[in-house]
């Protein structure tokens, strides 16, 4: 599918199939008013924008993807506009019925998230933004349970800070993640934080010889 202005243009995210068999996405920016679409796709290439962001109210300009819940739906977040204009989090149905979830704004909660939610075994979902929080530039880590939005942790530079990843919930509870800068040696960090938010670097990346500047999310291996 050649996407035009009125679908949507430059998705970011990757796609995710339901249950019903389409694959559904979220494109950056266009469609009806500017910011961005949350649209269908089957497999033989039928392609349906089920949802217009309307950047002052909704949130616009989504850097992920949507992710399926158990419940049905599919959940997102956008980087900009919302309430604050700072980025929403969000639910919307297989028929494109948007609800906002919540509105960042910068000062606890943090702005500017990237990539997606992700749901914990708790039924809670969890993310990342990329700036804000507490101490205004590095970002911080979420909760959303039954309509609550909570700060779980802020980043400081000093155990990182601008996450531009989604987070993992491993096998055993605990959420990964990675940072884009900060640490020890301001070259990015891999952490993990438990659902309560006790927060722990695990490794500060030094840019000599492992690399540096992650802004990917982690995965779990078979081992």
């Amino acid at each position: 599918r050649d996407l035009t202005g009125t679908d949507g243009e430059n998705p970011t995210g990757g796609l995710v199939q339901h249950t019903d068999g389409f694959l559904y996405g979220l494109a950056y920016g266009g469609g009806a008013h500017g910011g961005g679409t949350f649209f269908k796709i089957s497999t033989a290439g039928a392609f349906t924008p089920l949802y217009a962001f309307t950047p002052d109210t909704d949130g616009g300009y989504p850097d992920g993807g949507v992710i399926v819940s158990s419940d049905g739906n599919l959940y997102g977040m956008t980087s900009d506009g919302g309430p604050n204009f700072l980025g929403t989090a969000f639910k919307v149905t297989t028929s494109g019925t948007f609800t906002l979830l919540a509105g960042f704004n910068g000062a606890t909660l943090g702005n500017t998230p990237y990539e997606s939610l992700v749901r914990g075994t708790d039924s809670a979902f969890y993310g990342t933004t990329s700036n804000g929080g507490g101490n205004r530039y590095y970002g911080a880590i979420f909760k959303i349970c039954a309509g609550n939005t909570t700060l779980l942790h802020t980043f400081d530079g000093t155990t990182g800070g601008n996450p531009k990843g989604s987070l993992l919930q491993a096998s055993n509870g605990i959420f990964y993640g990675t940072t884009e800068i900060g640490g020890t040696n301001n070259a990015g960090t891999n952490f993990k934080i438990t659902k309560s938010g006790t927060y722990t670097v695990l490794k500060n990346l030094t840019g000599a010889t492992d690399g540096e500047y992650p802004n990917g999310s982690p995965i779990q291996g078979t081992d």
